[in-house]
């Protein structure tokens, strides 16, 4: 698995974070917060899924762009900016440039600045959570453009590299913008982003149409105790081994219930390639409040993408399928992942562990190149599925007197549609929605999400 690393000058670094510092404290989101919306986030149905927050501004993402670039210009940052201009290139891009992008690339662009914050009031992303203890009007706008920031940074990457930021459809950016958070309701099942223990996954999975998540963007704020989050590369998922592999037999074994007699490891493979083609695979995102559930169905596990170059890999550990012939290959995969992420084994995985100020672009299960396996391999692994699409995940996040200490503020990033993005720098300039309602006196305290 590819990682590059760019880290920005501390110059470079602190005057991103002066400037987007500046704009949280006029108040400016891209997001229009309402707390008369309806719903309140609570969630009560698919089809009304609205809550506090509006439609992304496009204008203001693109602003934010233009305002990032201009700084990594004025101080020489060539790497960082050949970077997104990668980025930028990937929808028009031919396959064999978008396989050739590293899974993983690291860019160290804040200065470590959040010490100050609770990491809990990052839970809600508008701005509003400032602690009652603090009163002075100064002070409060200071603390709101804090919890501001994280979401502007990642607002402005997605202007720069000329690309959208997947907006749930809920009560705000959703799966595009949220922290790991101990949440009371969360804390006793394990489940969802508070103290869960995290298989590996795709982003984005149970969207119905194509324009998955290209980048899963994770932006840390704290992690005092080094926690890592763990990758997978797809291309290893489906690898096959030549007998003469040093790691053939422990490969081999981890699936052999599910090869017919026979049949040899490497022609299994190229079976659950053949059927992980086919649309007939059912993803579910689980119960939401009053027992809505977001999936998608019938659908292949390996798409080829309408817009991308190469397939996407949707994956989820609660994937399934109704076609009793094509269960092995939902077992196969979950075998794999779990195979590749066990602890007790030194496989192909990577694990990373954020500092603060650093953020992490993850090529999201797509630009994947499918091919026939070769048998026997040739140097002795094949890889029928190539390309940097990685999937990810964690373990628990320790928790110390009932918080998680650790704080990411994750965005993903799409292929942006075209459309206008008038964005002039007054955009910018005038006081936003979070500004008047500070001025107001209002704080969302009570937001859990």
């Amino acid at each position: 698995m590819r990682i590059v690393e760019t880290i920005l000058a501390p110059a470079t670094r602190r005057a991103i974070f002066d400037e987007l510092l500046r704009i949280g404290w006029r108040g400016i989101d891209v997001q229009d917060f309402d707390p008369e919306a309806r719903n309140r986030g609570t969630k009560p149905a698919v089809v009304e899924q609205r809550g506090y927050y509006g439609e992304i501004d496009a204008g203001r993402v693109h602003r934010l762009g233009v305002l990032l670039g201009e700084i990594l210009r004025a101080h020489d940052e060539a790497d960082a900016l050949a970077w997104f201009e990668a980025i930028r290139r990937v929808p028009q891009a031919e396959l064999a440039h978008a396989v050739a992008l590293p899974s993983l690339q690291i860019l160290h662009v804040l200065p470590d600045a959040f010490d100050a914050v609770d990491p809990e009031d990052l839970r809600s992303p508008s701005g509003l959570r400032v602690p009652t203890s603090i009163q002075d009007h100064d002070a409060v706008r200071d603390y709101s453009a804090m919890l501001l920031l994280p979401k502007l940074l990642l607002a402005a990457m997605a202007g720069l590299s000329e690309m959208a930021l997947w907006q749930d459809c809920d009560m705000d950016l959703g799966s595009a913008v949220h922290t790991i958070r101990p949440d009371a309701d969360k804390l006793a099942d394990g489940s969802g982003y508070g103290a869960a223990d995290l298989p590996c996954h795709t982003d984005g999975y149970w969207a119905e149409q194509t324009s998955l998540p290209v980048w899963n963007v994770m932006l840390c704020v704290t992690n005092p105790f080094d926690e890592p989050t763990r990758f997978i590369r797809v291309a290893d998922l489906f690898r096959v081994l030549d007998e003469r592999h040093p790691e053939h037999d422990r490969w081999a074994q981890s699936f052999a219930d599910l090869r017919r007699p026979g049949q040899s490891p490497g022609e299994l493979v190229t079976w659950v390639l053949r059927e992980a083609l086919k649309p007939q695979f059912d993803f579910v995102m689980g119960q939401i409040g009053r027992g809505a559930t977001r999936a998608v169905r019938g659908v292949p596990l390996l798409e080829e993408h309408r817009t991308l170059p190469g397939f996407s890999f949707r994956y989820k550990s609660t994937f399934s399928t109704s076609n009793e012939a094509a269960r092995p290959v939902v077992e196969f995969v979950n075998r794999m992942v779990a195979y590749l992420a066990d602890d007790a084994q030194s496989g192909p995985r990577q694990d990373v562990r954020l500092r603060p100020g650093q953020v992490l672009f993850g090529l999201n299960g797509a630009c994947l190149r499918v091919s026939a396996p070769q048998r026997p391999p040739a140097g002795g692994v094949d890889y029928p599925v190539s390309g940097g699409a990685t999937i990810h995940g964690r373990r628990a996040p320790r928790i110390v007197e009932g918080r998680v200490r650790r704080t990411l503020v994750r965005g993903n990033l799409v292929i942006a549609s075209p459309r206008s993005t008038s964005s002039g720098p007054d955009m910018l300039e005038r006081d936003g929605r979070v500004g008047q309602l500070l001025q107001a006196g209002y704080r969302a305290n009570h937001l859990q999400r």
